[in-house]
């Protein structure tokens, strides 16, 4: 349940003037409190509104927004909130919040496929530290058996079988996870080249191989190369834009991020050779909107091309018979920047398949500095 406190407020002045002022983060879900029990549709809709445009995630806040927005139902919220944590695992895994989030969140989180992590250990050591101080909270004997009977219905969304075998034996050795039976039947499984020759999977566990951190999701290589046509004011780019329509056939396609890439030119100085560039891209048909921003300089001495990850705010799914807006936008200076040599083309991603369709004419430059786009199919 959520620890929001009930209070008339706003409600009241609703009811009567019809007037909704919202100044707070506090306020909006307080306020959404009310709405909720007294259904009052309009005045819901405006704090959940509110959250959306001026919420503040962070380490500290997550967690605690995240039990709100999912004792409220705010849907959109909530998938904010796991956006965020699948993007900072890494960090969020290790904070102090995470150790008191509910055991509720703790399953939700544990259900993600994409995680800012480098394997399944980190999620294995978080849910013991997290076992191990509610121990603290429960006033119960830190042993390795309290620990695991307070952790144990997180078994069945850790994926064991996405490990290698030298990286899950130390493990299961530290943190007292599984019994007997169940640790033999995973390091067998793992073991057995074939399927048919695997022991079976006790059902309180996890099935699932695929790893879930984003460092393996799939790149798909654009059609790009660096191009000149005699002209060094072409170096020099005011803003320019480039959009591109993306459709999928097959699985559904999450698209994480790009790989961006770009090659200073040696006549320039350092401080005259800079990539400005954002990545905004949006399903049409659900509404849910990203964006990626960043800045690159090149150092005085470096004349190879330059490659930088960047992630999107919030991952965005692309299902088959929906369509999505990819724009790029891009200031450079004293840089090379690539060109895209194909209007249309289309790549797989697992077992999906993603079309590109450049809106431009065919006079203009399909100016492109994203190398590969990083996805994951559903």
């Amino acid at each position: 349940m959520g620890k929001i406190p009930f209070s008339y407020g706003n409600g009241k002045k609703y009811l009567y003037t019809s007037e909704i002022k919202i100044e707070s983060e506090y306020e909006a879900l307080e306020t959404a409190y009310t709405a909720k029990k007294y259904i009052i549709k309009p005045l819901f809709k405006a704090c959940e509104k509110y959250l959306l445009s001026n919420v503040v995630l962070d380490a500290e806040t997550v967690f605690h927004i995240y039990e709100e927005a999912s004792f409220l139902e705010m849907k959109k919220l909530q998938s904010r909130c796991l956006s965020y944590v699948s993007r900072n695992a890494k960090k969020l895994l290790h904070s102090e919040s995470f150790n008191g989030a509910s055991k509720a969140t703790i399953q939700d989180i544990l259900r993600l496929d994409l995680m800012d992590i480098e394997s399944e250990t980190e999620i294995i050591e978080a849910i013991w530290r997290w076992g191990v101080e509610q121990c603290k909270e429960m006033d119960m004997e830190r042993s390795d058996e309290n620990v695991r009977f307070l952790i144990k219905d997180f078994l069945q969304y850790v994926r064991f079988f996405s490990m290698k075998m030298e990286d899950l034996e130390p493990v299961l050795e530290k943190f007292k996870l599984l019994d007997t039976s169940e640790q033999l039947a995973v390091l067998l499984n793992l073991a057995m080249p074939k399927p048919s020759e695997a022991a079976k999977v006790p059902s309180n566990l996890c099935e699932i191989a695929q790893t879930r951190s984003v460092n393996n999701c799939s790149r798909i290589k654009l059609p790009t190369e660096y191009r000149y046509d005699g002209n060094l004011n072409s170096f020099h780019l005011d803003q320019h834009q480039t959009t591109v329509e993306v459709t999928v056939t097959g699985p559904p396609v999450i698209i994480i991020g790009a790989i961006i890439a770009f090659r200073p030119i040696p006549c320039y100085s350092s401080t005259h050779r800079s990539l400005s560039f954002e990545l905004r891209i949006g399903n049409t048909t659900t509404n849910v909107k990203s964006s990626a921003k960043t800045e690159q300089k090149a150092e005085e001495d470096v004349e190879e091309q330059l490659e930088r990850k960047v992630f999107l705010d919030e991952y965005v799914a692309i299902s088959e018979g929906e369509k999505a807006e990819l724009t790029v936008q891009v200031a450079a200076e004293g840089v090379r920047v690539m060109q895209c040599f194909n209007k249309t083309f289309s790549a797989q991603c697992g077992k999906a398949r993603i079309a590109f369709d450049f809106d431009t004419n065919s006079s203009d430059k399909l100016l492109f500095p994203i190398k590969e786009i990083m996805c994951m199919s559903g």
